[in-house]
């Protein structure tokens, strides 16, 4: 037998399947149809990624053809990256959800920080290079792709396609007749993309699903009308064909022209590290708050720079990262825990304090915020509490910045209450990632998201309660 190949072996597998038609068709109600069936033949939870504010789980709770309410945990995607995908994507497979629904995956190409938007954004930056634009976006592309593929459960996947009109002849009355008529054209991703799943559906206006492509010869060419469960019955016994266990390895991987095997060496290079370990080891980096340039960490691996480093060394400084992070994560509630439960003797009576004559924390925040005294328990007539309006939500409550400045104000009052320094206040923002490209710690106050603020305030104010029982918090 030769060393490079191996016999054939036909192995279970799960289900790759993406549904693409115009809005409004059905793609949405047949993913969470199909994906509920999957779940509760393998008795496992479904994952959903969902791209459409929040769309997908008005069908939490809906009834498919008998079967017990759909129930799903979901994450609501504002920000398109396909970087981002691949983090939702792996962060379902280390928690064991054995079906995912990607709703919708057009976003990763043509949403807000997608492909298309990244692309446009490098072009512009290198006077309209689109090489150098395409080489950084690319990776992180195919990286979603192998994320999707190589998940360990089914996987179940939408796709718009674009919308144009026809005009068909049609009879009304014994007349012949020109009418227009809607039909969904080619898949909103990169071209080829339909073809990296098993099975390729479309939906027309009369809810047809139409089987374009597929690798499951017995639902060839179908045509359904309002297809139920029992559409996937075939689907399912295709996949459960063959013998369990992973495919062969090792995978032959062809030798570089640097890897030394022109000369007859070993191949030794290794894969070169993704954007998206880069970007984590770069933002690990800061919010341990170490040296800009981790020249002791890049020596010890024998390059000069995270982009030359190889995905097993990129993997080795993640996981040593990570420890440290577990590890600072830890010490930083300890000191918190602490600071809660030591009481100054002038707190005993919070409505009798004296203001605090202690550095306040500013985060960024107005300086004449941080210099007022701590406010009392009730606040005084006339002198309404920062904060305490009503702001209305603004249109990307998860945009960088969107907190309102009375909320910064609120903030830094429950910080001088609880007696939280400067520092102490810098290491709870950088616990938080700005959804920015590339995502990055928070560094300030101005720049939390209006979400970010209105969680940060809830935990504070919980704390507040906690410390000060009688406390009336604003």
């Amino acid at each position: 037998m030769c060393a490079m190949f191996s016999p054939a072996t036909r192995r279970k597998a799960k289900l790759r399947i993406v549904i693409c038609s115009p809005a409004g068709y059905g793609k949405s109600w047949n993913v969470l149809q199909f994906g509920q069936t999957l779940a509760r033949l393998n008795n496992t939870k479904i994952a959903a990624i969902d791209t459409e504010h929040g769309a997908l789980s008005k069908y939490q709770g809906v009834t498919f053809n008998g079967m017990p309410p759909v129930e799903f945990d979901v994450c609501e995607l504002s920000h398109f990256a396909p970087s981002a995908y691949t983090a939702c994507i792996r962060e379902a497979a280390a928690n064991g959800y054995g079906v995912l629904i990607i709703d919708g995956l057009s976003h990763a190409w043509t949403g807000i920080g997608g492909a298309l938007a990244q692309v446009d954004q490098k072009k512009a930056a290198a006077g309209g290079n689109s090489f150098v634009a395409w080489k950084d976006v690319t990776p992180q592309h195919n990286e979603l792709i192998e994320a999707i593929l190589g998940y360990p459960g089914h996987v179940l996947c939408t796709m718009r396609t674009k919308m144009e009109y026809v005009m068909e002849e049609e009879n009304r009355n014994g007349r012949k007749v020109m009418v227009p008529k809607k039909v969904g054209m080619a898949p909103v991703q990169r071209e080829g993309m339909d073809y990296e799943f098993d099975i390729v559906c479309d939906l027309d206006e009369a809810h047809t699903l139409i089987v374009g492509k597929t690798r499951c010869p017995a639902i060839d060419g179908q045509r359904v009308v309002k297809p139920g469960p029992e559409f996937l019955a075939p689907v399912i016994r295709w996949l459960d064909e063959g013998v369990d266990g992973p495919a062969p390895s090792p995978t032959f991987i062809p030798p570089t022209a640097h890897s030394g095997a022109a000369t007859g060496g070993a191949i030794d290079g290794g894969e070169k590290a993704t954007d998206l370990q880069v970007s984590e080891i770069t933002i690990a980096l800061q919010i341990l708050q170490l040296p800009g340039q981790p020249a002791a960490m890049l020596a010890k691996r024998g390059v000069d720079a995270l982009e030359k480093l190889t995905r097993q060394q990129a993997d080795e400084a993640l996981t040593n990262l990570r420890q440290k992070m577990a590890a600072k994560k830890l010490d930083l509630e300890r000191q918190l825990g602490e600071a809660e439960r030591a009481k100054p003797v002038t707190d005993q009576n919070p409505t009798a304090a004296a203001p605090s004559q202690t550095s306040t924390p500013t985060g960024g925040g107005s300086s004449n915020s941080a210099q007022s005294s701590t406010p009392p328990a009730t606040p005084s007539a006339g002198t309404p509490p920062c904060g305490i309006e009503n702001h209305p939500v603004p249109e990307d409550p998860d945009r960088i910045g969107s907190i309102h400045e009375d909320d910064q104000k609120r903030i830094v009052a429950y910080c001088q209450k609880l007696r939280i320094g400067d520092d102490d206040l810098k290491r709870i923002l950088a616990k938080r990632i700005a959804k920015a490209n590339p995502p990055h710690p928070v560094q300030c106050l101005p720049n939390l998201s209006w979400n970010q603020a209105g969680e940060m305030i809830e935990n504070l104010k919980a704390a507040l309660l906690k410390r000060f029982p009688d406390a009336c918090p604003f």
